[in-house]
């Protein structure tokens, strides 16, 4: 644990030194051997590690180790996933669609900031995070599965289960956002929902803000591979101002909290696909 958190806030493996293929395999068994295994230090650690090695010689076999990882994360899946549905929300959201429920219990009266940042991976999390102000707290929840946009931030939005026949887009988005806040008793024009063009400026009497940013998830589909998907990512962090939109609403009295909707994978094509 020591390890780990001296990787995160950055007293190791600094810009120009080798990473440590070895220390990362022997430390990522011991995780993988621990009953219950933590599942979110696991997640910081590998998010870490993938983005100190891209683009580097060593890429190649974390992301053999990840992989193994990922497998053992399938069984969890299997085995706990559906008791994440019906869980509470009171310590902390075990899944995306509880998100609402913790802010409501916790934070309904306090001015409330959800960032969603659109297809967010934990190494890109990694990425952002050091560029961010304020106190920060972490922690590794579910999104929706199968975690495509169209059920995953709806459920974010929604506070519950999604809906098949749910069509995707920010007016939709809005509503379900403005519906859920009504539902506690909260004014309507208390409630505010932005997408892609944000604007924190005037919002006096705003008390629930949520602000969605779309345009990673763009470059993510337009990368064609890792080491591309991170100077993309690294741009998006700077060209977005997403760190001077949290020090306005700091200043504002907010209390910020950032999810995704999904992840994302590096995938490649297997043959040409003809029709539909």
């Amino acid at each position: 644990l020591k390890h780990i958190e001296t990787i995160s806030t950055g007293h190791s493996q600094k810009s120009g030194s080798e990473f440590q293929v070895d220390d990362f395999r022997n430390t990522l068994t011991k995780m993988l051997q621990e009953n219950p295994i933590n599942w979110t230090a696991i997640g910081h650690f590998i998010g870490e590690a993938i983005s100190q090695t891209i683009g580097e010689a060593v890429f190649d076999e974390v992301m053999e180790l990840v992989h193994t990882a990922n497998e053992k994360f399938q069984d969890e899946l299997q085995t706990r996933y559906d008791q994440t549905k019906n869980s509470s929300a009171i310590k902390k959201p075990k899944i995306v669609s509880k998100i609402l429920d913790y802010l409501s219990f916790h934070y309904k009266n306090d001015k409330v900031a959800l960032i969603v940042i659109d297809g967010m991976s934990i190494w890109q999390h990694h990425l952002l995070r050091h560029k961010l102000p304020g106190s920060i707290q972490e922690h590794v929840i579910y999104s929706w599965i199968p975690s495509i946009t169209q059920l995953s931030r709806q459920a974010i939005f929604r506070g519950d289960n999604p809906d098949t026949s749910y069509r995707q887009g920010p007016s939709n988005e809005e509503k379900l956002w403005k519906k859920f806040w009504v539902s506690k008793d909260i004014h309507e024009f208390e409630i505010s929902y932005q997408h892609e063009s944000i604007d924190v400026e005037n919002h006096g009497s705003i008390t629930k803000l949520a602000l969605v940013f779309k345009e990673l998830d763009a470059k993510i589909h337009s990368a064609t591979d890792y080491k591309d998907l991170m100077d993309l990512t690294r741009n998006w962090i700077q060209r977005s101002e997403i760190h001077s939109i949290i020090q306005k609403l700091l200043a504002l009295d907010f209390k910020i909290f950032i999810t995704s909707d999904h992840g994302n994978v590096e995938a490649r094509g297997w043959r040409g696909l003809k029709g539909k």
